[in-house]
C-alpha cells in the first residue's frame, strides 16, 4: 500500500461534527446578512494577476500563482475585497449606490508554517459600495 501524505502545512480536513457546526455558523451569518439587505455573491477562487495588482499594489506578489492555457498568470484570491470590486466595476457599473454584497468563500495566503497559520481559510464578510465615509 502506498503512503498517504498529510495535508500541506496550514491546511486541514474538516470532519463531519465540525462541518455541522461550521454550516450552522455560516447559515446564521447568511441570515443576518440577508436580513440587512446584503445580496450574496460568489466569485472565482482564481483571478487574473493583473486584476489583483491593479486593485492593490501590495497584492503584486500573491501566494499562489498558476498559468492558464494562454500563459496568463492566475492567482488564488487572498481575500474577497478586490474580487468584489471587480464584480462592481464589471457588472454593476451603472447601478445606483449603495450596493451591498456579502460572501462566504475560501481565501488563500502564504504562511509561516512554524506559527501555525492557515493557508486556506473560510472568509465571511460584507462590502458596501457607494456610501460616503464617516
Amino acid at each position: 500500500m502506498s503512503t498517504i501524505h498529510p495535508t500541506p502545512s496550514g491546511t486541514r480536513d474538516v470532519l463531519p461534527d465540525e462541518m455541522r457546526e461550521l454550516h450552522a455558523v455560516v447559515e446564521s451569518l447568511r441570515g443576518v446578512f440577508g436580513a440587512r439587505g446584503y445580496g450574496e455573491v460568489r466569485t472565482p477562487a482564481l483571478e487574473y494577476e493583473q486584476v489583483l495588482t491593479r486593485g492593490d499594489p501590495a497584492a503584486a506578489d500573491p501566494a499562489y500563482k498558476l498559468f492558464d492555457e494562454q500563459g496568463n498568470v492566475l492567482v488564488l484570491r487572498s481575500d474577497m475585497t478586490i474580487p468584489i470590486a471587480r464584480v462592481v466595476s464589471s457588472r454593476y457599473a451603472d447601478a445606483d449606490p449603495p450596493l451591498r454584497f456579502c460572501y462566504v468563500a475560501h481565501a488563500y495566503r502564504s504562511v509561516r508554517p512554524q506559527r501555525g497559520q492557515d493557508r486556506e481559510m473560510l472568509q465571511a464578510g460584507i462590502e458596501v459600495v457607494g456610501v460616503p465615509g464617516p
